[in-house]
C-alpha cells in the first residue's frame, strides 16, 4: 500500500473550478444522450476533503447533495466482502472453504449445459467444488433468478473458478455470514462496519428517517433515443429492480440491496486510505480489517484465462487493459494516463455511484448520480473519467 504525500494533498483552486465547470455542462434532468441527471462528486484523502459539491435539483427543489439517500447496488459487493474478511479474520472461514459445506444448495452444484429441443435444461455435475473465493471473486456465477429468490440451489454456468462472469454471486457471501455469525447481514454489518465507522446512513432497511431523504428518484435513458425520464416507463424494467421494498427482511442481498449516501461511502473509502497509510494506523479497535485483508482488497486474484472476461464486461471504462479482481473489487494493474494508479480499487453499481481508492496517490473518490439505461451509459462515463482528470491535474 502506497502513502500520501507529506505535507497534504490539496486540490488547485483552478481544478476545482475545472470540476465545477465539467458538472454545470453535464447536468440536464430532461437532456440527451451527453447529458446526465443531477450529479454528485466527493475527492477525499486519508486526513479530509479536496472537494465535495453537486449539481442539479432533486425531488425537494433543492441541490443535490451528499447526505441524500441513494440505492448503491452493486456497491454493496465491496461491504459484503469486508464482512468475509473480517470472519477469515476470527477463524470461521477461509477463502479456500467449500461453500457447500454450509450452504446446502451448492453441496453438489449442477452446471447448466443448454437446452433440449423441448426446452428442457440440461445438467451436469460440476467437477468442482464452489469456495468462498469463487463467490468473492464471481469465479462461480449462477442463474439470475437463483441469487434473486435467495434459494441458493440455481445451477453454475461454468466449472468453478475457470471463468469470470459478473454476477450476483456476493449474494451466497451475505448468506454465508449470515449462517456463520447467526445474524442477519443487516445487523452484522451494522455492529461490524457501519457503527464503528460512523455510517449512520447505510442500510438494506430504508426506514422512515432514511425515506425522508431518499429524495433522489431513478431517471431512466431511452435506450433508443438517449433521452433523459425523470422515471423508467411503465413496464421497462425488471419489478425488482424499481419495487424493492422498504424493508426486504430477511433477504438481506449482499451484491446489491444497500441503501447509502455519497458521505457515508466515502467514510468506508477513506478509512481503507487510513489504514494503508503507516505513519497514521493506530492499532485501535476501529480499524474494521487487519493489514492482510486490506492488502487483499488491492491484489487482483484471477488467473490469466479468466481476465478476459473481466475486461469484456468493463469495456465500457475504455482503459481496459491491466484489469484484475480482488477480494472485493475490480482493481487496476496499470497507472491510467492523467488518472488512476496502478493498484487502485474501484468498482460502481448500476444506478450509476461510483467509488474509487488510489493507495499509491492517497486519494479515494466517490459520486455519481441515480440512472437506469441500456447497457452501459457513456454520457455518465464520460462525465466520470473528466472529472477524475480534473481532480489528478490539480493535486497539489
Amino acid at each position: 500500500m502506497g502513502s500520501a504525500a507529506s505535507p497534504p494533498l490539496s486540490l488547485s483552486s483552478s481544478s476545482k473550478a475545472k470540476i465545477d465547470s465539467i458538472l454545470q455542462a453535464a447536468v440536464n434532468p430532461l437532456g440527451g444522450p451527453t447529458d446526465v441527471p443531477p450529479y454528485f462528486f466527493k475527492a477525499l484523502t486519508a486526513e479530509g476533503e479536496l472537494y465535495s459539491k453537486g449539481e442539479g435539483e432533486v425531488q425537494d427543489g433543492k441541490t443535490i447533495t451528499g447526505d441524500i439517500v441513494l440505492r448503491i447496488f452493486s456497491n454493496t459487493k465491496l461491504v459484503t466482502s469486508i464482512a468475509a474478511l473480517q470472519l477469515i479474520e476470527r477463524g470461521l472461514v477461509s477463502l479456500d472453504t467449500e461453500v457447500g459445506s454450509i450452504l446446502s444448495g451448492l453441496r453438489q452444484p449442477k452446471i447448466l449445459t443448454g437446452y433440449s429441443e423441448g426446452g428442457e435444461p440440461q445438467f451436469v455435475d460440476a467437477k468442482n467444488k464452489v469456495t468462498l473465493r469463487h463467490c468473492s471473486t464471481t469465479l462461480a456465477d449462477s442463474h439470475w433468478l437463483g441469487s434473486l429468490l435467495r434459494h441458493y440451489n440455481q445451477p453454475l454456468l461454468f466449472e468453478p473458478g475457470t471463468q469470470f462472469r459478473y454476477s450476483p454471486a456476493t449474494d451466497y457471501v451475505g448468506r454465508l455470514v449470515e449462517i456463520l455469525t447467526g445474524l442477519t447481514l443487516e445487523d452484522y454489518l451494522q455492529q461490524n462496519i457501519f457503527q464503528p465507522l460512523g455510517m449512520t446512513s447505510t442500510s438494506f432497511i430504508l426506514s422512515s428517517a432514511l425515506k425522508s431523504r431518499s429524495t433522489f428518484p431513478i431517471a431512466y435513458r431511452v435506450p433508443s433515443t438517449g433521452q433523459l425520464l425523470p422515471s423508467p416507463p411503465a413496464g421497462a424494467l425488471p419489478p425488482f429492480l424499481v419495487d424493492l421494498p422498504d424493508n426486504p427482511s430477511p433477504w438481506f442481498m449482499g451484491a446489491w440491496g444497500l441503501h447509502s449516501t455519497f458521505d457515508d461511502y466515502a467514510k468506508l473509502l477513506q478509512h481503507l486510505l487510513q489504514l494503508g497509510q503507516q505513519e497514521k494506523k493506530q492499532p485501535d479497535a476501529k480499524a474494521i480489517i487487519n493489514e492482510q485483508s486490506l492488502k487483499s482488497l488491492f491484489t487482483g486474484t484471477l488467473e490469466k484465462e479468466a481476465k478476459p472476461g473481466l475486461e469484456l464486461f468493463k469495456k465500457s471504462v475504455k482503459e481496459v487493459e491491466g484489469l484484475d479482481w480482488s477480494t472485493g473489487w475490480c482493481v487496476v494493474e496499470e497507472d491510467w494516463p492523467g488518472r488512476r494508479r496502478k493498484g487502485s480499487g474501484f468498482w460502481d453499481g448500476l444506478a450509476h455511484t461510483e467509488a474509487m481508492v488510489d493507495p499509491a496517490s492517497g486519494i479515494a473518490i466517490v459520486g455519481g448520480t441515480q440512472l437506469f439505461d441500456g447497457p452501459g451509459d457513456m454520457a455518465t462515463r464520460n462525465v466520470w473519467a473528466d472529472l477524475e482528470r480534473a481532480v489528478y491535474a490539480g493535486l497539489e
